[in-house]
């Protein structure tokens, strides 16, 4: 019984020690990973020297992105450090579509802005850019949960943006002014995203979103991720424009995944496919 009772106390231990040799594995990296995973990206075509360099990006890991990312798993066990970039994109713009719309900079002069891609057209929000139902802005800079690099939202008019904040609060429903005026400037800037060719599921999407998933409060889901990819029961930023889209979009149109997937801002506009590919149209950088 004595020889027993050491050896389970001599197993438990070995257990309790074991454990944070793992997490820690799970849980650290250095700059060698980040360069590699930037290697990676570069290898994609997604990462060049336009829009973030080696020591840019390694510096932005160590910053920015593994702190959130230690948050992420979180919400999403199991996902590792180098998958977690992949669905940031590499935490550049993403331009599924390979357009190449004119750079120009915020007061319409010929720019190609450090730093900024060079497929991106810099314009003023108030000026330059005319918003349309259906219109989905991704935000660089800003974020709703501090798991992901950047926001997601979407118009519902020329005038008025749906979006999920963040934690404790639930949809809300900005005017462009107040939205690009929060989302923009000292190095902020937003994305914008079009179904070009199929305007009207654009604007069927916004409108469901508005009707079912706004308009009466009691419909508005509470910011989080325990329900699933397909249940408003709660939501997120990305989340909510993907779901808006899901359901008004013809079969086979929108790519889909398992319950427990999560859509990051980054990268859900690769999403959708054939002809309704969404339309990289500008970056946002200021509001006038």
């Amino acid at each position: 019984m004595k020889k027993l009772l050491t050896w389970l106390l001599l197993l438990s231990a070995s257990l309790f020690f074991a454990h944070p040799v793992n997490a820690d594995a799970d849980t650290t990296a250095n700059s060698e990973v980040f360069a590699s995973i930037y290697r990676q990206g570069v290898s994609k075509g997604i990462l060049t020297e336009s829009n973030s360099s080696e020591a840019e990006f390694v510096k932005y890991c160590s910053t920015e992105a593994f702190p959130m990312y230690l948050k992420y798993v979180e919400v999403d066990p199991g996902t590792s450090f180098e998958q977690y970039v992949a669905d940031e994109n590499y935490f550049v713009s993403c331009n599924p579509n390979n357009d190449h719309p004119d750079t120009i900079s915020a007061d319409n002069s010929q720019s190609k802005g450090k730093g900024y891609s060079i497929f991106s057209s810099f314009i003023a929000a108030k000026s330059g850019y005319s918003m349309k139902a259906g219109d989905i802005l991704v935000c660089h800079g800003t974020d709703s949960a501090g798991i992901f690099a950047g926001h997601a939202a979407f118009a519902t008019s020329a005038n008025y943006i749906l979006e999920m904040p963040g934690p404790n609060r639930t949809v809300e429903h900005p005017s462009k002014e107040s939205f690009f005026k929060k989302h923009t400037g000292k190095g902020k800037y937003v994305d914008v995203y079009r179904i070009k060719k199929h305007p009207h599921y654009a604007d069927a999407a916004s409108t469901y979103a508005y009707r079912h998933l706004y308009k009466n409060p009691k419909d508005r889901p509470k910011y989080g991720f325990q329900s699933g990819l397909y249940s408003m029961k709660d939501s997120y930023c990305s989340k909510y424009v993907y779901y808006a889209y899901y359901k008004v979009l013809p079969k086979g149109t929108l790519k889909t995944y398992n319950n427990w997937h999560i859509v990051h801002p980054f990268t859900f506009v690769g999403n959708f496919q054939g002809d309704f590919k969404a339309s990289y149209l500008h970056q946002i950088t200021s509001w006038k």
